[in-house]
């Protein structure tokens, strides 16, 4: 069994698995935003203040929002979605919002989502699939790079040495001619044919690359660090619900998140895998 875990999302974004859980009813913040040109290239012409040199708050969270919704969450639509300014504002105000659970929440969606996009498919219709794809894209790269047959450029050797996450260096790698459905095809029968564990399996029980709380060893010896490093392996192997709602008009997706069933991707012993969860009040967290 294998899946993407925050430790992967963490290796390949740099982003810590701790902080609070992102709740769009709880916007309590006396910074206010709007915008009423939602397409792209307007919103942009909008935001823009050419007056000043300095980055206002407005111009913070209009870039923000345009990050969120472009490049991070993927949304479906042509325009800037209103529903990412809570959070945009909430990240410029500073808050300590768990983004690695909210984007990995968004992708077990996504990713369910588009089985039922698949399933119904016909020849000649379109097939639009958003959401984090990018993350989960990253991850059978990394997971299954010598059978997906990438290669590095000459000319990005010296950028890809200096990476400071794997992501940025994966982003690198190029596929020659094929699509995305041969890609796809081709990690899809790798992850199917998986009958033996190996360590290209666990890309990230090494931990050489990313910030210094990701490659400090665990458990640490050091007294300064044990409450921060414990805190992220905490969150990293125990099991818990994600949410994937960004928006205030956005469905309550849960998404359950269970690393004992993939212990060995964190490098430790793998016990036989079952539910944590027997009944429904386990399902009940305080």
């Amino acid at each position: 069994m294998l899946t993407l875990t925050l430790l992967d999302v963490a290796g390949l974004t740099g982003l810590k698995p701790t902080g609070q859980t992102f709740d769009p009813d709880s916007h309590d913040s006396e910074i206010s935003f709007d915008f009423t040109r939602l397409a792209y290239g307007n919103f942009i012409k909008d935001q823009r203040v050419t007056t000043s040199v300095e980055v206002s708050d407005k111009e913070h969270i209009a870039f923000l929002t345009y990050w969120l919704s472009m490049y991070i969450f993927c949304s479906r639509s042509i325009q800037v979605p209103k529903g990412f300014k809570t959070l945009a504002i909430q990240l410029h105000e500073g808050r300590d919002i768990c983004l690695s659970k909210l984007i990995l929440g968004s992708l077990y969606e996504n990713l369910n989502q588009a089985m039922t996009s698949i399933k119904e498919y016909q020849s000649g219709s379109s097939l639009i699939i958003p959401g984090p794809i990018w993350l989960f894209q990253l991850w059978l790269l990394v997971t299954f790079r010598t059978k997906l047959a990438v290669f590095l450029p000459t000319n990005f050797t010296m950028a890809y040495e200096d990476r400071s996450t794997e992501g940025i260096g994966l982003a690198m790698l190029r596929y020659g001619n094929r699509n995305s459905q041969e890609l796809f095809s081709i990690a899809h029968e790798a992850l199917l044919g998986c009958e033996v564990f190996t360590p290209s399996l666990a890309p990230f029980t090494t931990r050489v690359r990313g910030p210094a709380w990701f490659r400090k060893e665990f458990p640490t010896s050091s007294i300064e660090d044990e409450a921060e490093i414990n805190a992220i392996w905490k969150a990293y192997l125990t099991p818990t619900f994600l949410s994937s709602r960004i928006t205030t008009s956005g469905p309550y997706g849960v998404y359950g998140y269970q690393p004992n069933q993939v212990a060995r991707q964190f490098g430790l012993v793998q016990p036989k895998p079952s539910s944590l969860y027997k009944c429904l009040d386990d399902l009940r967290q305080p």
